[in-house]
């Protein structure tokens, strides 16, 4: 559950990283301890840790595969599975995300 305090975080984190200025001149520029937002990214970005899906499939002599990769996420599918298995496995994640 994210509260209004990781909300304000969160944003300042973004617009952070936008900006192109170190963390601590950043930090100067908007008047916050640097060690209260990298205490805050640490935080958050726990929250955020990727989610491992593993799904077994039977193949044989596979050659190659479809790899579908999301900083988060990298699944590695054999090109022999059909196409609806493909669907389901991308309706899946989008339910688990």
């Amino acid at each position: 559950m994210i509260n209004n305090k990781e909300e304000y975080w969160a944003e300042h984190i973004a617009i952070w990283k936008e900006s192109g200025l170190s963390r601590n001149a950043y930090c100067k520029k908007n008047d916050i301890y640097p060690s209260t937002l990298t205490n805050w990214i640490k935080k958050i970005e726990k929250k955020l840790k990727p989610v491992r899906i593993e799904i077994p499939l039977k193949t044989e002599n596979v050659a190659s595969v479809i790899i579908i990769e999301t900083p988060e996420l990298r699944i590695t599918i054999p090109q022999s599975v059909t196409p609806d298995l493909v669907s389901s496995i991308i309706r899946n994640l989008k339910v688990c995300s």
